[in-house]
């Protein structure tokens, strides 16, 4: 995050308005208090660069480039201190005793420690943090090399520095434990399995895989395992089937595969009734994949010889498509990433994914008195919904994903943290 030398955050407090006038000046009413400054967080993974930022403003005319005060007070009786239609210098309304006075004499002409009757309270200063992974080498001052200049261009200071030496004294370290948990709301799903013409509730299946028989991912050697492909076609790129040419990539799309769907699996021609189900799948060329961002089906293509086709499409963030390589689309229901590494799950980590279903209410909403496998009960394996005699009469789903580091070792700020990407459950009706 860089500063340029007009660069300005300002989330400072509104001012107040002063009290109600009879003669024009004399404010016979008390002023309004000013507003509270605001909270700014800055974050960076890299660094947080302040050298451009002015140090020299004039606190009595101008704001801090970055800026969280709390705004003024109203302006008191007979006029004396406080904001009027904007804020006005800190002289007046600030009250010294007069040893300490740094002032002589306040913008009304009154004795700077002279209370100013009925003036609004100014509002409190806000927060401001800093969100970098090293303090003292991530964020870079004021001038570069001049810690103390932060406490110049930063009003209040950020919390933890110390603005007269120009350290940080306090660092919030995040503190977290080994098992962690997210849990899902109720899913409805909407009555789907109703025949068209029928009010009988009609039986479905969710889908799901990756997990084992307690629900942990899968993976070897810390990386998630792939599931077994539902299409691997039988000719590759360069060397496609020569009556319908497949599989090929589309000459007007360079990120659209086309492939036969005839290479589909056997028991997967769900996936032609309903292509959706396809997406976030991984579409593998030559070893290398990418998830499907959409996809089509063709019963009949008179561009490859009248057969069922297969349109693919990746996103056009997804790395060039292979020009070489059989083709496969592998199953996805969730991805996992650590630090930023796709499907890296290292051997320190575990991740599990149990569910729960029910039945709708009298009012409509989830029975919390009908969950299975029971209310306080979770399962891994989501297929046993599918066989369960009231199938028909669940009509809500939800998830939940626990998270275990530092296994077998001491935890500390480097410890693997993996994170899901995305989950889904299709269902099929």
């Amino acid at each position: 995050v860089v500063f340029g030398p007009s660069a300005r955050l300002d989330a400072s407090g509104g001012y107040g308005s002063g009290g109600e006038n009879t003669a024009g000046v004399n404010r016979i009413g008390g002023g309004s208090g000013g507003g509270s400054g605001g909270h700014i967080i800055i974050q960076s993974s890299g660094k947080i660069d302040l050298t451009l930022l002015p140090t020299n403003w004039n606190p009595l005319t101008a704001h801090p480039p970055i800026s969280v005060k709390g705004g003024q007070g109203g302006e008191g009786a007979g006029g004396t201190g406080g904001a009027n239609d904007g804020e006005t210098q800190p002289t007046k309304d600030a009250v010294h005793n007069g040893s300490t006075n740094p002032f002589s004499v306040d913008g009304c002409g009154g004795a700077q420690n002279t209370p100013k009757d009925c003036a609004g309270g100014d509002g409190g200063p806000g927060l401001l943090q800093f969100h970098v992974s090293d303090m003292d080498a991530d964020v870079i001052p004021p001038g570069g090399t001049l810690s103390v200049n932060i406490g110049q261009a930063v009003k209040p200071a950020p919390l933890g520095y110390i603005s007269v030496t120009g350290h940080w004294a306090h660092q919030l370290l995040p503190d977290f434990g080994r098992i962690s948990s997210s849990q899902s709301s109720w899913v409805p799903l909407g009555g789907v399995a109703i025949e068209v013409g029928s009010s009988t509730l009609a039986p479905f299946d969710f889908l799901f895989g990756g997990t084992n028989s307690l629900g942990e991912i899968e993976k070897t050697d810390g990386m998630v395992d792939s599931l077994a492909p539902i299409l691997i076609t039988g000719d590759s790129l360069q060397a496609p089937d020569s009556g319908t040419g497949l599989p090929k990539i589309d000459l007007n799309d360079s990120r659209t595969m086309i492939v036969n769907a005839d290479d589909l699996g056997v028991g997967n021609e769900l996936f032609l009734d309903n292509t959706n189900l396809l997406k976030r799948f991984r579409l593998v060329v030559g070893g290398l994949g990418s998830p499907i961002v959409s996809a089509s089906y063709t019963s009949i293509d008179l561009e490859h010889s009248g057969v069922a086709t297969l349109r693919l499409r990746v996103s056009n963030e997804s790395p060039t498509l292979p020009l070489a390589g059989v083709v496969m689309i592998v199953p996805r229901y969730f991805s996992v990433s650590t630090n930023g590494v796709q499907d890296s799950l290292p051997d320190s980590t575990k991740v599990t994914i149990e569910f729960q279903a029910t039945v709708i209410s009298s009012l409509g909403t989830p029975d919390e008195s009908q969950v299975k496998p029971g209310p306080d009960i979770w399962t891994p394996d989501i297929s046993i919904f599918n066989d369960d005699p009231s199938n028909p009469e669940l009509q809500f789903f939800r998830y939940r994903v626990n998270f275990e580091i530092g296994l077998g070792a001491e935890l500390s700020a480097n410890t693997p943290r993996p994170r899901i990407d995305f989950l889904s459950v299709p269902f099929i009706f």
